[in-house]
């Protein structure tokens, strides 16, 4: 029988480099992790005050950039 044990925590490992990646590459596009999409523990409800939200932040983004 063969030690599937070593491969499995060899994938489990491999795994977790992919996550840890993403997260660093997601971490450098929006560094405050603010994303543009309805974060999930928000209700449905909230979709408008979060893209005003989102909005406002770009807005002072932009400010920021013209200083």
């Amino acid at each position: 029988m063969k030690d599937y044990e070593s491969m499995v925590d060899a994938e489990k490992a491999r795994a977790l480099a992919e996550v840890m990646r993403t997260e660093a590459i997601l971490a450098e596009l929006d560094p405050d992790r603010l994303g543009r999409e309805l974060p999930p523990d928000m209700p449905e409800s909230a979709r408008g005050e979060w893209e005003e939200f989102v909005a406002l932040c770009d807005r002072l983004d932009a400010e920021e950039g013209d200083v």
